[in-house]
C-alpha cells in the first residue's frame, strides 16, 4: 500500500493529467490518493466525480506546500508515502519499482526517484 499525496494550487489541469497517469499505471499496487487544495479558487467538484477514489481536502487559505503536505502525511496510514507535484506523470512500473526498492533496502528511509523530461532524458 502506498499513499500518494498531491498539493494543488491553481494547477488543476496538470493535476488531472497526473491523476490519469497514476490510475492508468498503478498496476496491482494498492493506493490511496490524497489531494490538498490550497484554496486555488477553482471548482473541484468535477475532480471528485471523475476520480471518486481520491480524498480531497480544500483548505480555506493557501497554507503553503509544506504545511499542506504535513496535513496529508499525518492522515496517511500506508507504509509508504509518495509526494508528487501536480505536473508529474507516473509511468509503467514506477509505483511497483519504488516499493520493491524500499522493501529490498531496509536501511533506506527516503527515496528520490529519477525525474525524466518528456523525451525521456534525465532532468537536471
Amino acid at each position: 500500500m502506498i499513499d500518494i499525496i498531491l498539493i494543488n494550487y491553481k494547477s488543476t489541469e496538470c493535476l488531472i493529467d497526473c491523476l490519469e497517469s497514476i490510475f492508468a499505471h498503478r498496476e496491482d499496487v494498492p493506493i490511496n490518493v490524497h489531494i490538498q487544495d490550497n484554496n486555488s479558487g477553482e471548482n473541484l467538484e468535477h475532480l471528485k466525480r471523475r476520480f471518486p477514489e481520491i480524498v480531497l481536502v480544500e483548505n480555506q487559505r493557501n497554507i503553503g506546500f509544506a504545511a499542506a503536505a504535513n496535513i496529508a502525511l499525518q492522515k496517511s496510514k500506508a507504509r509508504y508515502m509518495l509526494l508528487l507535484n501536480p505536473d508529474t506523470m507516473v509511468i509503467d512500473g514506477f509505483l511497483e519499482s519504488i516499493i520493491n526498492y524500499m522493501e529490498n533496502n531496509k536501511d533506506v528511509g527516503i527515496l528520490g526517484p529519477k525525474i525524466l523530461n518528456d523525451d525521456n532524458t534525465i532532468q537536471g
